[in-house]
């Protein structure tokens, strides 16, 4: 049973996301969504006018996926690679 990746807010959510990591930890990555924090922390230090090519590697929430199509201008290559699409 897998949850639906782009609202993990709930208690049941989150376990059922830790569930999924212990059935495949090299799959999910990660034992708790990442957070809004992390992601706005991460994505500070590029440069977006300079991008030229955006790589976005696993299956997640969704969270950075949405802060790279706000920030990122049109031109740059942008490839979401996703093993899941339920959590793209």
């Amino acid at each position: 049973m897998m949850i639906d990746c782009h609202h993990p807010s709930s208690m049941k959510d989150r376990m059922m996301f830790f569930y999924n990591f212990l059935r495949s930890p090299g799959q999910v990555g990660s034992i708790t969504p990442s957070s809004r924090a992390l992601c706005k922390q991460m994505v500070a230090p590029i440069n977006w006018e300079q991008a030229h090519t955006i790589v976005e590697l696993g299956a997640g929430t969704g969270i950075f996926t949405k802060w790279i199509e706000q920030k990122k201008n049109r031109k740059p290559y942008w490839y979401p690679l996703k093993r899941r699409p339920r959590c793209a």
